[in-house]
C-alpha cells in the first residue's frame, strides 16, 4: 500500500481545490487550511480525524473541518473521491460552521445528489491527482462551487453540531499559529506564553490531540510547504529550506528523508506529482 504524497502536500499550498480517487492507499496523520471531503464510491475506507476512527461503506461521505488532524487507509479493493478545498469556494457553508463542528462527520447524501457531483468530478478532472491554484474560467467556477454546495447542503442537512471542545480550540490556535508563523523559529513555549497558558500543560495537551508533539507537526508542516515549492518553483533548494523555516540545509534533508523517504534535490527530481489542468 502506498503513501499518498498529493493529497499532503497539494492542498495545503495556497490552492482552489485538490482532487483524485484513491485505491490501495494510505496517508499520513496531517493537517491543512483547506476543508476536506472524502466519498466511499466502492467499498470501505478507514478514516480517523482527531484521533477518532471512522468507517466509510458505500455511499457515505466524511466532512473534515480546516486544520483538523486526520488520516485514511484505502484497501486495494475500495476506492473513495477525495475533494480538498478553499472555503471561499463554499463560503456560506464555512460561515455556518464557526466556532463549531460535527458531532459525526459521517453522513449518507441523497443517492442521485451524490451520483450527479461523483459524474461532474469525474467528467471534469478524471481520477488523478489534479490540483488548481484558481478554478477558471469563471463559468467552470461557478459549477464547482455548485457541486460543492449540493454536498456540502446534504452534510448540513444531517449534521448535528456542537461548539468546538475547549481542548480542540487550544490545538486550533496552535496550528493556526504554526500556518503564520513556520517560517521563523518558532516554539510551543512562545505561543504559551503569548496566549497565558502553564508550557507544561500546553504541551500535554497538544501532544494528546495529536498523538506528535509540536516540533514534528511543525517540521511536517514546513516540509509540506518546502515540497510543493520543490514541485511549482525553480528556486534553489537552499533558498526554499531557509524560507520554509528551516535552520539549516542539514536539517532541511533530514526531514524531508524521514517524512518523504528523500532528499529535497530527490524530491525534486523525481517529479512524482504531474497536476492536471481543467479543461
Amino acid at each position: 500500500m502506498k503513501e499518498t504524497l498529493t493529497h499532503q502536500v497539494y492542498n495545503t499550498f495556497k490552492s482552489d481545490l485538490s482532487t483524485a480517487i484513491h485505491r490501495n492507499e494510505f496517508s499520513a496523520k496531517h493537517f491543512h487550511k483547506n476543508a476536506e471531503l472524502l466519498i466511499c464510491v466502492r467499498g470501505t475506507c478507514q478514516c480517523q480525524i482527531n484521533n477518532q476512527d471512522y468507517r466509510l461503506s458505500q455511499g457515505q461521505a466524511v466532512f473534515i473541518c480546516p486544520l483538523q488532524v486526520h488520516s485514511f487507509t484505502v484497501s486495494e479493493d475500495s476506492a473513495i473521491r477525495r475533494i480538498t478545498y478553499h472555503e471561499h469556494l463554499i463560503l456560506t457553508i464555512s460561515k455556518s460552521l464557526m466556532g463549531r463542528v460535527p458531532q459525526n462527520p459521517v453522513f449518507r447524501a441523497n443517492p442521485k445528489i451524490l451520483q450527479f457531483c461523483l459524474d461532474f468530478l469525474n467528467d471534469c478532472f478524471g481520477e488523478e491527482a489534479c490540483n488548481l491554484k484558481r478554478v477558471e474560467p469563471f463559468e467552470k467556477r461557478m459549477e464547482i462551487k455548485g457541486v460543492l454546495h449540493l454536498l456540502g447542503g446534504e452534510f448540513l442537512s444531517r449534521a448535528t453540531l456542537i461548539q468546538t471542545p475547549k481542548v480542540d480550540n487550544f490545538a486550533l490556535e496552535i496550528f493556526q499559529y504554526i500556518t503564520d508563523n513556520f517560517e521563523r523559529d518558532v516554539s510551543l513555549k512562545e505561543i504559551a506564553a503569548q496566549r497565558g497558558y502553564n508550557y507544561q500543560y500546553a504541551s500535554r495537551i497538544f501532544n494528546r490531540y495529536l498523538d506528535m508533539n509540536f516540533k514534528q507537526v511543525l517540521n511536517q508542516y514546513r516540509a509540506q510547504q518546502a515540497f510543493a515549492l520543490l514541485q511549482d518553483t525553480d528556486l534553489p533548494v537552499s533558498h526554499i529550506g531557509l524560507a520554509c523555516g528551516f535552520q539549516s540545509i542539514r536539517s532541511f534533508n533530514q526531514i524531508c528523508r524521514d517524512i518523504f523517504g528523500k532528499t529535497p534535490t530527490q524530491l525534486r527530481n523525481s517529479a512524482k506529482i504531474t497536476p492536471q489542468q481543467a479543461p
